[in-house]
């Protein structure tokens, strides 16, 4: 042994100083301080635990039903199943000719009563003029030309009519005014035959004027007195007969008032139930177009053939919504269950778009399934309904188009851990599991 083999036998680490060369040194430095680094940095560092499972788009509102009211025949299919489809979009036009016809028919009924109703409402103000409204449509014209010369014929019949009256007034008026001159000419004759027979009765029974010329006298008294009863009774009569014939004049106008309220009313009558008649029939001429009630996909047409007959109440179409909120079905593993929970974050991947294109969607858990389900290969999950909208992801509204059915991945956020965490867990398990072999 030389000495320098002596010098280093009973001291290791100068021999390991002594053959080491310094770069090596460094090398084992650099090392260790960049695990130190690593350590700490799994310490420190953290990522997001998530909840992994799949599921499906579900509708976020029921399948609506599209049926028709009444039998018709098809007309006109401008969709076709799978199409898009808007709120009040036409998916299956009926024929309408009945409809319409009906249609305008009551419209013309309507207009014959508006005119008639207008004419009598003329004739209750006491107008002396009737016409045509400046914006009368062109199917009110006719029926308020008619209705212009119904209320000049029956103008020209009341003026005519009271002008007989009146005329008739006239005659009596003045068979009474002679009348009343008659008797005042036959009183003032009996007043001058009565005293003169006062006076003959004094001179017969002086006996000047013999008893024949005092009979004479008193036979005109009594002639006179006579007619004096009967001009009274006439001029009573006339005076009634006048009285008749101006409430004859103010009857008719009563009368003619009468008949116009009463057919006022019923006119009313009749155009209320026209109006319902009309509602009905415009409601019946718009159900010949059956548009969708919601904006959403056609899932079923079940007419294919113009022409055909479609029975009252048939469903001809089934819509799913697509509105602006969107529900994903997921299932997720019993063992991921316990950190999920309503209103977590949740990343929705759908299988038909490729999410390095497309992106993923946003949403959060709204539902939790109380207990576990098993499917036909008898796995069990918790079901959850994811909620998304389009304020959430403004892309659902623009590049892609979701339908209810479409597949999806969806990650649940339900925490963080740190990367050190991670690493050591195999590490704990194998520590919690050893020696614990019962044999």
């Amino acid at each position: 042994m030389g000495y320098d083999e002596f010098k280093f036998a009973n001291n290791p680490a100068a021999a390991v100083e002594k053959h080491v060369p310094a770069g090596a040194w460094l090398v084992i430095c650099t090392v260790a301080l960049l695990f130190a680094g690593l350590g700490y940095w799994a310490h420190v560092a953290e990522v997001d635990q998530t909840a992994r499972g799949s599921g499906k788009v579900i509708p976020s509102r029921q399948t609506q039903l599209v049926e028709n009211l009444e039998q018709g025949i098809i007309a006109d299919i401008p969709v076709s199943a799978g199409d898009s489809v808007v709120k009040g979009q036409v998916l299956v036009r009926m024929d309408d000719s009945l409809a319409k016809a009906k249609l305008g028919e009551l419209g013309q009924r309507r207009a014959a009563l508006s005119a008639e109703l207008a004419r009598l409402r003329a004739q209750a103000r006491g107008d002396a003029e009737f016409r045509m409204p400046e914006d009368a449509s062109v199917i009110d014209e006719p029926f308020y030309r008619d209705q212009v010369a119904v209320f000049n014929s029956d103008l020209q019949n009341r003026k005519q009519q009271k002008l007989v009256r009146e005329q008739q007034l006239a005659q009596r008026r003045q068979a009474l005014l002679e009348a009343e001159a008659t008797r005042e000419k036959n009183d003032s004759l009996l007043a001058l035959r009565e005293r003169e027979l006062q006076l003959s009765r004094k001179l017969n029974k002086s006996g000047a004027m013999p008893e024949i010329e005092l009979l004479s006298v008193e036979r005109s008294v009594a002639e006179l007195r006579s007619d004096a009863k009967i001009l009274a009774t006439a001029q009573e009569r006339l005076a009634a007969e006048v009285s008749e014939a101006s409430a004859l004049i103010e009857a008719d106008q009563a009368s003619d008032m009468a008949k116009i309220v009463e057919r006022i009313s019923q006119v009313n009558a009749d155009l209320s139930v026209v109006e319902n008649a009309l509602n009905e029939a415009q409601y019946r001429v718009q159900q010949t177009e059956l548009r969708s009630p919601v904006n959403g996909v056609i899932n079923r047409l079940n007419v294919s053939s113009i022409g055909e007959v479609a029975q009252a109440g048939t469903t001809l179409a089934e819509i799913i919504p697509s509105d602006d909120t969107l529900l994903i079905e997921a299932r997720i593993r019993p063992q991921d269950i316990a950190f999920v929970r309503p209103g977590l974050k949740a990343v929705i991947r759908l299988t038909a778009y490729d999410y390095t294109r497309y992106g993923s969607l946003t949403g959060k858990v709204v539902r939790i399934g109380a207990d576990t389900i098993q499917d036909e290969n008898r796995e069990t999950f918790y079901q959850i309904i994811i909620s998304t909208s389009a304020e959430e992801n403004p892309r659902l509204a623009k590049d892609i188009q979701i339908i209810p059915g479409m597949i999806a991945t969806v990650e649940i956020e339900i925490g963080s851990r740190s990367v050190l965490e991670y690493l050591l867990k195999p590490v704990l398990k194998i520590r919690d599991s050893a020696f614990r072999d019962p044999r």
